[in-house]
């Protein structure tokens, strides 16, 4: 973890983000290599969310360690995941070994996933949610071993920082960012950009509300959420 650095994208309108910051950098910041905390302030044309809040916090981050302290762009490896992500203990070696292996070029092309899992608290919630969220994790696997599976990069994913500014980073105007990050690119790029497995898991928690019958409905808004999303495709 000591070339690991943490960046905590939250957004200013928030008012416990600096307490909740500076709470997880006094219980963590001492097991990396640097841990941030940025606050985005909403402009004109940008909606709330995770895209506009990549947007800033990359930036700043590429402003500290690039410009300020002289670290080559080249050498950062930029992944976005979510407050309840739970990566394997072996998940950054296996982006280090993958990014490392590549050519200069296929770097600069290349965005990395993990096997999405919904298991960390799969018990947690009714029958019918937890049998939607089980065939989700098995879709995804049979996404990534399948050869002739065109793939998309899902809430969790790496790049390089390279490849993030040469496509003017994350768009601030929408709020799904990954299929959209990926489609940015892949113009950016005249179309050279792919999606490589990084086969281990990766899990993010099902939805859970105060009550069975609201965790279901929940789990409804999610699941339209997800598909309305295909709008900004």
């Amino acid at each position: 973890s000591t070339q690991l650095v943490v960046v905590l994208a939250m957004e200013a309108r928030d008012p416990l983000a600096r307490a909740t910051a500076q709470t997880l950098r006094k219980e963590f910041s001492h097991q990396f290599r640097g841990m941030h905390c940025t606050l985005h302030t909403l402009r004109s044309g940008e909606v709330a969310g995770k895209s506009s809040n990549e947007n800033w916090a990359v930036r700043c981050a590429k402003r500290r360690y690039c410009d300020e302290l002289g670290v080559r762009s080249d050498r950062i490896v930029v992944t976005t995941c979510d407050a309840d992500t739970y990566f394997h203990a072996s998940h950054f070696a296996a982006l280090s070994a993958a990014y490392c292996s590549a050519s200069s070029k296929q770097r600069r092309r290349t965005f990395w996933q993990a096997c999405t899992q919904f298991y960390p608290n799969c018990d947690k919630v009714p029958t019918l949610c937890s049998v939607r969220y089980a065939l989700l994790s098995v879709g995804f696997l049979g996404q990534m071993s399948n050869p002739l599976h065109y793939r998309l990069p899902f809430a969790v994913y790496s790049l390089a920082l390279d490849l993030a500014v040469e496509a003017h980073y994350w768009d601030p105007s929408v709020i799904p960012e990954d299929w959209h990050m990926f489609l940015r690119c892949f113009y950016a790029t005249r179309g050279g950009v792919k999606v490589d497995p990084i086969f281990l898991p990766v899990g993010c928690e099902c939805v859970v509300d105060t009550s069975a019958t609201k965790t279901i409905g929940a789990c409804y808004d999610q699941a339209k959420r997800w598909q309305w999303g295909a709008i900004d495709v």
